[in-house]
């Protein structure tokens, strides 16, 4: 199940562990797709009617977790309900080596989280349906998904809940700063190193918190303005972990060998 922390925020100023941590991203990350938009073209078809008529309304004030509530909505109106949708994201899918990575550092007994702008729904359910639930990562952070809404359907809502003080990060949308879950989890656990694996903007700030020894896992392109915000980062000198570049045409394999090499030489 999904589970959302709390933490102080203090970084610095602890001595870590000799353990490192791995955190994901979820969607062109772990998964091989945008579980969002997958549902809705599974559901309704490629620019269906749910998605023409609700896509228009994306501003940044409801921003695109509040676009996905109501895409939900008018797709639950359409008869899509629980069964559907879960029956919908057994089907997503996942690199060979994002899976096989994930298992390995379960069996390595190393922390590894998901940090994901996607929603706690989708991402549990995935995770049943591909044998990762049981205990592989140890926390999910995500915005909302609970099938508590009118009727009972599924809404959607943001991990930053509105009402509360905004979190002011120039680099994320108001729905999840990644770079203040990141934070607390640092303070938690002070590992020794993190890699981070992700593609997005959204995973440009828990990216720039990161320090010497770590590893920032940023996908090629076409996924690729992660990749292209760190070099920038990099050149300006203000990113300080080593960035490395994995593609998604390999089916994972430069990931999982990556992987491999940061958890072998953790454990030296």
């Amino acid at each position: 199940m999904a589970a959302t922390e709390s933490g102080p925020a203090a970084v610095g100023g602890v001595s870590a562990t000799s353990a490192p941590l791995i955190v994901w991203d979820f969607d062109w990350s772990l998964v091989n797709e945008n579980s969002d938009t997958f549902v809705i073209r599974e559901l309704e078809g490629r620019d269906g009617p749910v998605w023409r008529s609700n896509v228009g309304q994306w501003d940044r004030t409801g921003g695109w977790t509040a676009l996905m509530d109501r895409c939900v909505k008018d797709l639950w109106a359409a008869g899509s309900h629980k069964t559907q949708f879960t029956e919908c994201l057994g089907k997503i899918p996942i690199l060979s080596g994002a899976d096989k990575a994930a298992r390995l550092v379960r069996a390595r007994g190393v922390e590894q989280r998901i940090l994901s702008d996607a929603n706690e729904f989708y991402i549990d359910a995935i995770l049943e349906a591909k044998g990762l639930a049981d205990g592989v990562f140890s926390t999910v952070v995500t915005n909302i998904g609970r099938f508590d809404g009118p009727d009972g359907r599924l809404e959607i809502r943001p991990h930053h809940p509105p009402g509360t003080p905004p979190h002011n990060c120039p680099h994320c949308p108001t729905n999840l700063c990644k770079g203040s879950v990141l934070k607390e989890w640092m303070a938690e656990l002070q590992p020794s190193k993190v890699l981070y694996v992700g593609d997005g903007s959204g995973d440009f700030c828990p990216s720039l918190l990161l320090q010497p020894g770590s590893v920032i896992l940023a996908r090629a392109a076409p996924h690729n303005r992660l990749l292209q915000l760190c070099v920038q980062a990099r050149d300006a000198g203000t990113l300080r972990a080593e960035v490395m570049e994995w593609p998604g045409d390999d089916d994972g394999a430069v990931l999982l060998q990556t992987i491999t090499k940061f958890l072998d030489s953790s454990s030296m």
